[in-house]
């Protein structure tokens, strides 16, 4: 899915940064936003059309923070 690899370089470019947050806005039904913000300011920010499955942009995420939480661990 693009999203997902989308969600994935945001995250492999931005996690030196700090926490990174997502979060989804909008109307939950119909087309929301999916957001990852970053403490330098950039924002990663998606519509989700019905094509693309809540469930898989959530996995993304977590597979996302599972890299970052691993990065954290190798460095301490």
């Amino acid at each position: 899915m693009i999203v997902e690899t989308d969600v994935a370089e945001f995250v492999a470019l931005h996690r030196a940064h700090g926490q990174l947050v997502g979060e989804l806005r909008g109307p939950q039904l119909t087309s929301p936003r999916f957001i990852v913000a970053c403490p330098c300011g950039v924002v990663f920010e998606r519509r989700v059309t019905g094509d693309e499955s809540l469930e898989d942009l959530v996995g993304a995420l977590a597979r996302a923070q599972r890299v970052r939480s691993d990065a954290a661990h190798r460095a301490a």
